[in-house]
């Protein structure tokens, strides 16, 4: 039989195989698929279609990559079939999926390294300063992130009532108490404050459902 040229008896005994193994495919009968598809590769070793049921058989048993490597080769001799473009697309992302996952957790453990912890012993620490309980926790990062941004809060605040007592010092500016208070709750220190108040309220709550999380 001429395989460039197959007769048309040949072409629909082909196809009459290949609807029986799609059959026993959509039954999950495997075994007999594959004794079909032996007849299907006698009849036209070299047809996309008999590559392609083959693959479609290797990806229903998890066998990815024979199933990449089917599709693959159907796609060298049917390269417009949109239909095999997206089987193939489907069987390398199974063949990669393993590498995926490991580097999607090589990534998260690049960011934190989380331990089972109490609850309340994390959200102590934060109550303590926040960001303490981020790190107990096992969120370096954002346990430092946090630290260092209470401690700029901190300092900011220090230097805005600093500036205020110096410059009253310059003008010779006598403060009542009520005067004084009314200027370190005013303005920036207000803003400065409220900041790190929902920061230290953000650390507490977090430090405590992450501890509960990872238990």
């Amino acid at each position: 039989m001429n395989q460039l040229d197959p007769s048309p008896s040949a072409n629909t005994a082909l196809e009459r195989v290949l609807s029986e193994i799609y059959l026993r495919l959509r039954q999950g009968k495997f075994a007999e698929a594959k004794e079909r598809l032996a007849k299907a590769k006698d009849l036209a070793p070299d047809s996309p279609a008999v590559l392609e049921i083959e693959g479609d058989l290797a990806l229903a048993q998890r066998s990815y990559q024979m199933a990449q490597e089917r599709y693959q080769q159907a796609l060298r001799l049917d390269p417009t079939n949109t239909k095999l473009e997206e089987k193939f697309a489907r069987a390398l992302l199974k063949v990669h999926e393993p590498e995926y996952a490991t580097l999607a957790n090589y990534d998260e453990s690049l960011w934190s390294n989380r331990v089972p912890r109490p609850a309340i012993t994390s959200a102590l620490q934060s109550a303590l300063l926040p960001g303490l309980g981020q790190i107990y926790n096992g969120d370096l990062v954002k346990g430092v992130i946090m630290l260092c941004t209470a401690i700029l809060l901190d300092l900011a605040e220090l230097r805005h009532i600093c500036d205020l007592t110096y410059f009253s010092e310059k003008l010779h500016t006598v403060f009542s108490f009520s005067s004084a208070l009314s200027s370190l709750f005013s303005g920036l220190h207000l803003f400065l404050t409220l900041v790190l108040l929902g920061l230290w309220g953000y650390s507490i709550v977090d430090a405590w459902l992450v501890a509960k999380a990872t238990r």
